[in-house]
Parts: structure tokens; C-alpha cells; sequence
């Protein structure tokens, strides 16, 4: 079982990349925002996830550990092959998805390609009952965002909630009421009640 590959990348296609590991290239396949980050002879991590089908084996590839983590989590679900599980997180980040889940938004999930509203609304159901249980480490972050823990929640909730479709002023507003209570809120209280007021 491959856990990572690293190495150079030696060519990026729609979903695919071709990474060289010690004179092997590896064809793997890549969700869209890791892949806009990526350029040709960049030296890559990928986390990898080994999918295997009756005679179909494909490698597939995340930056970010957590995102593989989750990725094996969706392929569980009923209808939702590899590709579908790469759109929903080249949709969504990891710790985003997962708010999405515990709340069944289904409305943010229409916007993942190919989800419409019928599916949207079975799809946040079972992505609830896949990943509530699901504990995720948390990433270090730089010396600069650990420095002011404060304002990194406070930008982790702005891009959730532009994720999920308010209205980024909107969003700057309800933040600012909610800072100037002075107590330091954690990452899902503070999302949960900026949430609350948004749709109140």
C-alpha cells in the first residue's frame, strides 16, 4: 500500500498528474484545486489513496492528509464513485465539507458538480452519518497564523462562510458583533453562531 509519493511532477492533465518517484512515473489522479496548485518540475507530497476495482487500480492523490482521510469516507457512500468524491472536494475544503455535513446543508452542496437538488438532499444526509464520528488532526499552522490564533479562526470562518454562499460584507459585519463580545471563541462555535445570525 502506497502511503505518499514524493517527487517531480512531470505533467498535469484535466485530473491527472504524472509524478516521478526515483525514475517511475506514477499516473495519479488529482482534485482541481490541488492541481491549480501544481506546476511542471515542482518537487510534490501527495498523500495517496489506493482505489481498487475488480481489475481497475488507480492511485489518487491529495496535498493535504485529511482531505485522503475524508475521500475514503465518501467512496462509502451509496452512488458516489472517485470522481464524484474528488468534485465534492475540489469544492469544498475538508473542515468546510465537514460543517456542511453536520448541519445537512444540502443547499451548499448543489453546488458541486453534478449534485442537484434531489441528490444534494440524500447526499447530506449520508455525509453526516459519514464523517460526524470523524476525527481529523489538525494541520500546524506558520509561526505568524499561530502567533494570533484569533484572527486565523476568524479568517478560517470568513472562507467557510463565502463557501457556503453569504455575502462576504455580510459576513465581516456579523464577525465584527460577535468579536466585540471579547471572549475567544473556537473554530466551530464561532461558525455556528455567525451561521445562526447570518440566516436570522
Amino acid at each position: 500500500m502506497i502511503a505518499w509519493l514524493e517527487g517531480s511532477v512531470v505533467s498535469i492533465q484535466d485530473d491527472e498528474v504524472v509524478i516521478n518517484v526515483g525514475g517511475i512515473g506514477y499516473l495519479v489522479g488529482i482534485g482541481q484545486k490541488d492541481a491549480e496548485v501544481l506546476a511542471v518540475g515542482q518537487t510534490a507530497t501527495l498523500h495517496v489513496y489506493t482505489y481498487v476495482r475488480e481489475d481497475q487500480l488507480t492511485l489518487y492523490g491529495f496535498r493535504d492528509p485529511n482531505a485522503r482521510t475524508v475521500f475514503k469516507k465518501i467512496i462509502t457512500i451509496s452512488g458516489v464513485g472517485p470522481k464524484m468524491a474528488q468534485a465534492i472536494l475540489s469544492t469544498y475544503d475538508v473542515r468546510t465539507l465537514r460543517e456542511i455535513a453536520l448541519t445537512e446543508n444540502s443547499a451548499a452542496l448543489k453546488k458541486i458538480p453534478g449534485v442537484g437538488p434531489k441528490k444534494a438532499q440524500r447526499l447530506a444526509l449520508e455525509l453526516k452519518n459519514a464523517l460526524e464520528n470523524l476525527s481529523l488532526p489538525s494541520l500546524p499552522r506558520s509561526p505568524a497564523l499561530r502567533a494570533s490564533p484569533a484572527n486565523s479562526i476568524r479568517a478560517d470562518v470568513l472562507s467557510a462562510l463565502i463557501n457556503l454562499g453569504f455575502s462576504e460584507p455580510r459576513i465581516r459585519q456579523v464577525l465584527d458583533e460577535l468579536s466585540e463580545e471579547g471572549e475567544e471563541i473556537p473554530f466551530d462555535r464561532l461558525l455556528r453562531r455567525a451561521i445562526s445570525k447570518l440566516s436570522g
